[in-house]
């Protein structure tokens, strides 16, 4: 669910930005190829 607050903090810090989770999850993880493992562990 959409925050207003998030938001708005990432439209004043990049304006014309906007992309899905799983846009900017993919763009992660090529400049980051251990992204994924990276965030398992802190999930354990």
């Amino acid at each position: 669910m959409p925050q207003p607050e998030l938001t708005a903090i990432a439209e004043r810090f990049a304006p014309g930005r906007r992309r899905s989770a799983a846009a900017v999850i993919e763009q992660v993880t090529r400049e980051f190829p251990d992204f994924d493992d990276a965030i398992m562990e802190l999930c354990r």
